[in-house]
């Protein structure tokens, strides 16, 4: 029986330390995540102004990841989502100015209920305005499902 023992130890020490190392390996891991896969990097969408269903107050940094269906907007680089859009409802995106430094993008679009919406965008410098505002309604026509 004596000569047992120091297996038994050994057994159950060994246990211990493959439970310890097993359970060490999975807390470093990350929690698993699901998210949307988006079909591309995320852009800037400039200053949120009004029309998301969601969002009822401006917001100074917006940007716009694309997923399988949806535009979806967050507040900053990858911040809480402020509203999302079908990318097949899209009817028209204009680009509009307001004197030198300012410019908007307007994006209408039909809701699930067949109801018109719009949302906007603004941009603002006096050298990019004009530039950022076209750039962006060029990604988001990119982007859009023509049905």
């Amino acid at each position: 029986m004596s000569s047992i023992l120091p297996i038994v130890f050994f057994v159950i020490a060994a246990t211990a330390i493959l439970l310890i190392i097993s359970f060490k390996k999975k807390s470093d891991e990350e929690p698993e995540v699901i998210k949307e896969n988006e079909l591309t990097s995320r852009f800037s969408i400039g200053q949120y102004v009004e029309g998301l269903p969601g969002e009822n107050k401006p917001l100074p940094i917006v940007s716009c990841g694309i997923t399988e269906n949806d535009f979806v907007f967050c507040k900053g680089s990858a911040g809480a989502e402020i509203g999302r859009i079908a990318r097949n409802s899209l009817t028209k995106i204009n680009i509009s100015k307001q004197g030198d430094k300012i410019c908007f993008i307007e994006i209408n679009w039909s809701d699930s209920a067949m109801v018109k919406q719009r949302a906007i965008f603004r941009f603002e410098d006096k050298k990019r305005a004009e530039a950022m505002a076209s750039e962006t309604a060029q990604e988001l026509k990119k982007w859009q499902i023509e049905t």
